[in-house]
């Protein structure tokens, strides 16, 4: 006897049935005849590589929950608002940036009462207001919603914020804590240049001094979940709920439910704001005014950028990167717009 090996390459995305005979020039052995079966591998997520092409699990062709892997940004059903829309709608005193999934723009100020101003890709803007004057050099949108939470001070107290109505509402007062990395043009060396949302807390950048983070849940319960050596100026979650803290030199991870942390990257410069993307692809930026990029896939870390100030990065969820540079815009007699400059993601 001997073996007989069939190759069958496949030259279309087809599915069919079908039979494959095969005569034997024996006559003893005769005809065999195999049933042949074609399906198309599902590209559920629309991004144009299947588990094959990716070699491996492609996004949520396989686990509609999750993103990640090989060329798997989710596909884009919206478009955020141009450079030239969010410049000419900026708020006086710009300080921070987040995206809703339908592509909005929030954009806290620290200029009179304050205010987070909302900006469509059309251009429309709404403005949520604060309790009193307070600064607000950071927010975060809780997960699935358009609510905000946000950090806010008055240069003396301390309050983490969440939106009820058209205002921001207080929720627990920390201690007021200042630094010195960012440009002293910013409010961002004042009180929590960084937050983060979850479904039933925020986390909230030295709240209860330089270098802790506090978890402050949505009753108004505040507690400090880790303490860093170094002042924590970028704070963001990722795919599993894992927080990536920016402390010093480094990125540290840390645990949402025990604050467990640990170094995770060196930067070599301090770090100061960090986002992470849906794939867990992490950018930071540095005082040395450079913006790094983590690959989680690969598990390297490249200079993605040379920029210029300090800037805020955001994701939008049209796949860019954007920037927001606190003070670099046109100046009135006591602030400053911001400008804006955005880099497509894979």
């Amino acid at each position: 006897s001997s073996t007989v090996t069939l190759f069958l390459q496949a030259t279309s995305y087809q599915a069919f049935d079908t039979l494959l005979t095969v005569t034997a020039e024996d006559a003893t052995i005769g005809v065999v005849t195999l049933p042949v079966r074609a399906t198309v591998l599902a590209d559920a997520d629309a991004d144009g590589f299947d588990l094959l092409d990716a070699g491996g699990t492609d996004c949520d062709d396989t686990d509609p929950d999750r993103y990640g892997g090989y060329e798997c940004r989710p596909a884009a059903t919206c478009t955020r608002p141009a450079l030239s829309v969010m410049e000419a709608q900026d708020p006086l005193g710009s300080m921070d940036l987040v995206y809703d999934a339908n592509c909005n723009a929030y954009v806290s100020n620290v200029v009179g009462l304050d205010w987070v101003r909302i900006i469509t890709p059309a251009g429309a803007v709404t403005d949520i207001s604060t309790y009193g004057n307070y600064n607000l050099p950071s927010l975060d949108l809780i997960p699935g919603t358009t609510t905000i939470v946000a950090a806010g001070n008055d240069n003396s107290v301390h309050w983490a914020l969440r939106q009820s109505g058209n205002s921001l509402a207080r929720l627990a007062q920390g201690t007021y804590a200042t630094g010195a990395n960012w440009s002293a043009t910013t409010y961002l060396n004042r009180g929590a240049p960084a937050v983060t949302a979850g479904a039933d807390r925020m986390w909230v950048a030295n709240f209860a001094g330089n270098g802790t983070i506090s978890a402050v849940t949505y009753a108004g319960a505040a507690t400090t979940l880790a303490t860093l050596a170094a002042r924590v100026e970028g704070l963001d979650a990722g795919s599993d709920g894992t927080l990536y803290a920016s402390s010093g030199t480094g990125v540290y991870t840390v645990d949402p439910s025990t604050g467990a942390a640990a170094l995770f990257l060196s930067i070599g410069a301090t770090a100061l704001d960090l986002v992470v993307d849906y794939n867990d692809d992490i950018y930071v930026e540095t005082t040395d005014n450079r913006v790094w990029h983590y690959d989680a896939s690969e598990g390297t870390t490249a200079l993605y950028a040379s920029v210029t100030g300090d800037g805020r990065l955001a994701i939008s969820p049209d796949g860019w990167l954007v920037r927001l540079m606190p003070y670099a815009g046109t100046c009135g007699a006591s602030y400053c717009y911001g400008n804006y400059e955005e880099w497509a993601l894979p």
